[in-house]
């Protein structure tokens, strides 16, 4: 939206007729009796100038009070909620940022900030409730300071918010039309705000596969995007009907834009939306056919339901083993040709040192407890932790065990969970081993790597990497891989959104790289993703569960796989060097000094 520039007010002495001095009692003076000379003092000033009338050039709406600004943002964060895992209430997430953008419009700096922070708190405690139990479990914390880190945690995510709702307003008052400069703001927070749990809005529109197809091309923050600009062009065409209907609610402010704002803001939003169902139906049907003819690989996928604490007690190693090896027979049986453990699913530590020249790094003997083959004889893929010895640290690690018995690996977990698997700073601060006294001391791995599957490589992504795009990519880079294997343990959240959250976010990847994805989730939700994001199979949280999945291995890379976000931060440099050369380019008015010092919309 252009700000529109102050009209400055008219002083009595400078209105455009000279002031009357009070009439003496008596009858009205006649219209030929001489007129009193002025009072000696300055000259009148002649009317200052205003701008020409045309686009906004009416005087900026008076911000909402508080109280109502505030019930809004908390509204809009709660339709947010709604929209994404477990309730997947879709559309709401096209007009949950419609109560925001009425919160803002007329706001202060500080208040745009505290609505736009009231309204990521929701979203952040809202969304993820399950931080607290997580908390509880992962760091062996009390309830009452888990519930104040969980506080503290979503506070700093929140902040998300306000910085997309602070660099959509400095954009807004340096002239950049409203659609434009809501998606710089978000544009600005999804590329540069640090994120402990990365998500994004486009999470909320994770199960409608014909829009999210264009993330092939612009990635899920490019969804992310065009979820803003259906809200923004909804806002538009809210404040559209406000200035015609005469039954208006007295809250919504009129005259904000202008025709030509208001027609080429829909105009641009409903093509884009129209191209990217057309590209999205033409694309999801042409994998369709793609599928249905491929060869496919059958890919067994294990989730034994096996509990933490049963998981982390050594009395219990080698049931847990069992119960993998018993499983992967029966996948076997059904006609699997490879096998998918969990995260750290082995219950004994492996070497990651590589072993001496000339030797190969393979399984135990037959007869040994620690064998991980038994029963089975397909290759497997796992995840173990691992120990090294120069320097002597313990890894999060992946392995592919093949049919004869060579172990491939390790490949290292790059991104680590902070608070779950490292501390930070935690050689300086003494105190938070005894905050989080059950959090792990691993060692990062230092780059993405693939791991040999036959003819085929796989690409594997340990954990939560598969919800961050600029790792996947990394790893395609590196490639690219035939098919992506997650591996997880998503115990540690309980019963609660997080694993349909996950998943949710993980489905992005296989649309983003057009690769299938299969995982293995040591309490679900395990599943089979297709290159359209479509879910193939997925299973229920805390049962075990044993699915063979026939996975179409692809090759060759996206637009979105060769290009990465460069297109984005493109965009978003563009609409801020815009605003910088609208800015130089402002026109300036004679205007009386005391009009000029004044903010618009601010009484003299």
């Amino acid at each position: 939206m252009t700000a529109p520039e102050p009209h400055p007010p008219v002083s009595r002495s400078s209105a455009g007729h000279e002031a009357r001095p009070e009439q003496a009692e008596g009858p009205p003076a006649t219209s030929h009796q001489a007129r009193p000379e002025p009072a000696e003092g300055p000259p009148a000033t002649k009317p200052a100038l205003s701008p020409p009338k045309g686009r906004n050039s009416s005087p900026p709406p008076a911000p909402l009070p508080l109280w109502f600004a505030s019930v809004l943002s908390l509204l809009g964060g709660g339709l947010i909620v709604l929209s994404v895992p477990r309730m997947n209430w879709e559309p709401l997430g096209f007009i949950g940022l419609i109560p925001l953008f009425v919160a803002l419009e007329g706001a202060s700096y500080r208040r745009v900030f505290w609505c736009a922070w009231l309204f990521g708190l929701v979203t952040n405690i809202g969304g993820f409730p399950w931080i607290t139990e997580l908390l509880i479990r992962f760091g062996n914390l009390h309830w009452g300071l888990a519930l104040v880190l969980h506080l503290l945690l979503g506070s700093f995510q929140a902040l998300m918010f306000p910085v997309a709702a602070l660099g959509a307003t400095w954009l807004r008052r340096a002239r950049v039309p409203f659609l434009p400069a809501w998606i710089a703001g978000f544009l600005l927070t999804d590329y540069v705000f640090p994120m402990i749990f990365p998500w994004y809005l486009a999470m909320s529109q994770h199960r409608f596969t014909v829009f999210i197809q264009v993330a092939d091309l612009v990635g899920v923050v490019g969804v992310t995007s065009l979820v803003v600009a259906i809200n923004a062009a909804l806002y538009l065409g809210l404040m559209a009907w406000a200035d015609r209907s005469p039954g208006r609610p007295a809250w919504l402010p009129r005259d904000l834009f202008d025709r030509r704002e208001l027609v080429w803001s829909a105009a641009a939003v409903g093509a884009a939306t129209v191209a990217t169902l057309v590209y999205g139906f033409v694309l999801r049907e042409r994998y369709h056919e793609i599928r249905a003819r491929a060869d496919k690989v059958p890919f067994g996928l294990v989730q034994p339901d096996i509990g933490i604490r049963q998981k982390r007690d050594p009395a219990f190693s080698s049931d847990n083993l069992d119960v993998l090896q018993r499983m992967t027979a029966e996948a076997e049986a059904r006609g699997a040709l490879v096998a998918v453990w969990p995260e750290a699913s082995f219950p004994y530590a492996l070497p990651h040192d590589p072993p001496p020249e000339g030797r190969l790094l393979r399984d135990r003997r037959e007869g040994d407890s620690m064998r991980i083959r038994r029963g089975f004889s397909i290759p497997l893929v796992f995840g173990s932790i691992t120990r090294g010895t120069n320097p002597p640290r313990r890894y999060n690690s992946s392995f592919v065990l093949d049919g004869e018995g060579l172990l491939h690996g390790p490949v290292d977990k790059n991104v680590l969970l902070m608070f779950g698997e490292y501390i930070p700073l935690r050689d300086q601060l003494g105190f938070l081993d005894r905050w989080f006294p059950r959090a792990g001391s691993l060692a990062a791995g230092s780059r993405p790597e693939l791991l040999p599957l036959g003819s085929l490589t796989l690409g594997i992504l340990n954990c939560y990497e598969d919800i961050l795009p600029r790792y996947v990519g990394r790893l395609m880079r590196a490639g690219p891989p035939n098919v992506l294997v997650n591996i997880t343990n998503d115990a540690w959240f309980g019963d609660s959104a997080e694993p349909y959250q996950h998943l949710a976010l993980a489905v992005f990847r296989s649309v983003e790289q057009r690769r299938e994805m299969v995982r293995a989730v040591n309490t679900g939700v395990s599943a089979h993703v297709a290159a359209t994001g479509e879910l193939l199979w997925q299973s229920s949280i805390f049962v075990p569960a044993l699915h063979v999945a026939e996975v179409v291995p692809y090759a060759g890379r996206t637009v979105y796989s060769i290009v990465g976000d460069w297109p984005g931060y493109g965009v978003l440099v563009a609409i801020v060097a815009w605003a910088a050369w609208r800015r130089l380019r402002r026109p300036r008015y004679p205007v009386d000094r005391g009009a000029a010092d004044r903010p618009p919309g601010r009484p003299a």
